[in-house]
């Protein structure tokens, strides 16, 4: 079944909506539904990629809106959910199939609610069909899976299976919004991962949003998915997101669902588009400035207790890493470890940072540990003498940290390990 998408904030009524249970009979028998077109863009490449088709339907007795969620509600309860989808299909490519449209290159996305599948509704080749009138590809068709409610899974993968054998792209809608989880990615095995706006609303404002949306894309790329952040409704957002790695976008803040047709969009949102990609170039060039000024800072305190360690005593090395790393806020912590990998110190912590979060999980490494399996002492040898980590959970703290570790030669031509860990957290990360 397809069935309309529509934004999230829609599901108010709208001033004349007719919001009572509608008549769904008449509204198939009268026609008066149309689609509405929200375009999908790529910054990087700077150009509209395609549409998505959303259903707005009227009364035909008072021309009244009819909101879209009553209106499917309704058409399920009064058994008329396949001949309303199929309205909604046609004229969703028929909207879309001008002149200027059928000889360009964009995507028409179509919704389908794949519960409908329970039904035995597979194969019957209406949307092959409708298609073929009006002289549209299958291959500039995207099928978006919004629903995970689907018993026959079987009926589910011979669907998937048969249209992707006519060309049809396949879109998963609304990851991260409501009972959606990841294993649908593996039973969907979808071309197109779409992110919700529960996950993107206030992203620029929320580190937790920020990294379930990166680890989301790193998901989806490993798996050769192209990602489109949906529901996009400011600058900050779409910066975001695009920062994280978003392939396309969509949402308010480029353009709002439109009628009559595809052209109308074009000059909205792509002005926006243009200014983002200056934007976004910006704040990579910026970002990337910082990430230097960081690693120069972090650089400069690991040499500083490097030189303390190379020229005194080994009994005295505690002092003076503790006086080393309590002038820095960001330094978490620091230890030495020995040619095997074997801690010749205790876990040294910079004042106040020592105890946050001690328990049986969370607890600093003691003289003796060894840490001869971790990447920061294995990475080291003749040609690497530093080596710095990608961020990860200290278990001394709890805490987002990265291992700067540094080989030292000692005067008595014994080699050590010097291991500085800096709080990556993002409330630390620009303080050095």
């Amino acid at each position: 079944m397809m069935s309309p998408s529509y934004p999230r904030r829609e599901s108010v009524s709208e001033p004349g909506s007719s919001d009572h249970r509608p008549n769904v009979a008449r509204v198939i028998a009268a026609r008066s539904l149309r689609s509405q077109y929200q375009p999908i863009f790529s910054v990087l490449s700077q150009r509209m990629v395609g549409i998505e088709a959303l259903a707005r339907a009227t009364d035909p007795d008072t021309n009244a809106p009819i909101l879209p969620l009553p209106l499917f509600q309704a058409a399920q309860h009064q058994g008329l959910t396949l001949d309303l989808d199929r309205l909604c299909r046609e004229k969703a490519v028929e909207g879309f199939a001008t002149p200027t449209m059928l000889v360009s290159d964009q995507l028409l996305f179509l919704n389908l609610d794949v519960s409908i599948l329970d039904d035995g509704v597979v194969g019957s080749g209406h949307l092959i069909h409708l298609l073929e009138r009006f002289g549209l590809p299958p291959n500039r068709v995207v099928i978006e899976l919004i629903e995970s409610r689907v018993r026959d899974m079987g009926a589910l993968h011979r669907f998937l299976d048969t249209h992707r054998a006519q060309g049809f792209l396949i879109a998963l809608d609304d990851l991260g919004a409501g009972n959606s989880n990841l294993d649908r990615i593996l039973d969907v095995r979808p071309d197109i991962l779409k992110l919700d706006r529960s996950l993107v609303s206030n992203i620029d404002r929320e580190y937790r949003k920020q990294e379930a949306f990166a680890c989301c894309m790193r998901i989806a790329h490993k798996l050769g998915i192209v990602v489109i952040a949906e529901g996009i409704e400011t600058e900050s957002e779409a910066l975001c997101c695009l920062e994280r790695g978003a392939d396309l976008v969509q949402g308010f803040y480029f353009a709002r669902p439109r009628y009559p047709g595809p052209e109308a969009q074009l000059a909205e949102g792509m002005s926006k588009v243009h200014d983002l990609s200056v934007l976004l170039r910006e704040r990579q060039l910026e970002n990337f400035r910082l990430r230097k000024a960081r690693y120069r800072g972090y650089d400069a305190v690991a040499n500083r207790i490097c030189v303390k360690v190379g020229e005194t005593a080994e009994a005295t090395w505690p002092e003076h890493i503790r006086g080393e790393i309590a002038q820095h806020p960001f330094v978490e912590c620091a230890y030495v470890l020995d040619a095997m990998g074997i801690q010749l110190t205790d876990t040294i912590f910079g004042p106040g940072r020592q105890g946050n979060r001690a328990n049986h999980l969370f607890a600093p490494a003691r003289i003796g540990a060894d840490q001869g399996s971790k990447d920061y002492y294995l990475c080291l040898g003749p040609h690497q003498r530093r080596f710095v980590t990608d961020p990860y959970i200290s278990r001394a703290t709890g805490t987002l940290c990265v291992t700067l570790s540094t080989l030292v030669q000692l005067s008595s031509d014994r080699t050590v390990v010097v291991c500085v860990d800096i709080d990556s957290s993002p409330r630390k990360l620009d303080v050095c």
